[in-house]
């Protein structure tokens, strides 16, 4: 399956999905940190769908700082997908050198065994930028009764 066939399957379950599944309604502000959240969901499963030729750039894409959103992750797998086809006229090859300028992940603490540690909730194997730990609403809304 081509990327471009991979792509448009996978933007319309996601279509479905979110035409089925709408958030509520909330004024404190914090839909927008969902949305994110589920933003970086998006192009972690497109990327993790990958079959293994395109291992390296996937790889690139996820030590990105930010996380690329998912069309232009997607971008960039098509353009690479394109570049691999046109040098050897195949369609999934890796390419000689694939160069990204990205963020090194020092950043985030390493537990006992070296495994990354979230600096937001404190587990391991995952980072900050991935937890979920934070994402709740806080608003409170309270309704008075009259009697």
């Amino acid at each position: 399956m081509s990327v471009s066939s991979y792509f448009t399957k996978l933007k319309g379950l996601w279509d479905e999905r979110d035409t089925l599944c709408t958030f509520p309604i909330c004024t404190c502000g914090s839909i927008k940190e969902v949305a994110a959240y589920l933003e970086t969901q998006k192009t972690m499963k497109f990327l993790m769908g990958l079959n293994e030729s395109y291992a390296n750039i996937h790889n690139n894409a996820l030590l990105q700082d930010p996380l690329p959103i998912v069309n232009k992750a997607y971008s960039l797998v098509l353009r690479h997908e394109k570049q691999a086809k046109a040098t050897t006229g195949k369609t999934h090859t890796q390419p000689d050198a694939v160069a990204f300028a990205v963020k090194q992940l020092g950043h985030e603490p390493k537990g006992k065994r070296g495994e990354l540690r979230c600096t937001k909730c404190n587990k391991i194997n995952h980072t900050a930028k991935i937890c979920r730990a934070h994402l709740k609403c806080t608003f409170l809304r309270l309704e008075r009764t009259h009697g």
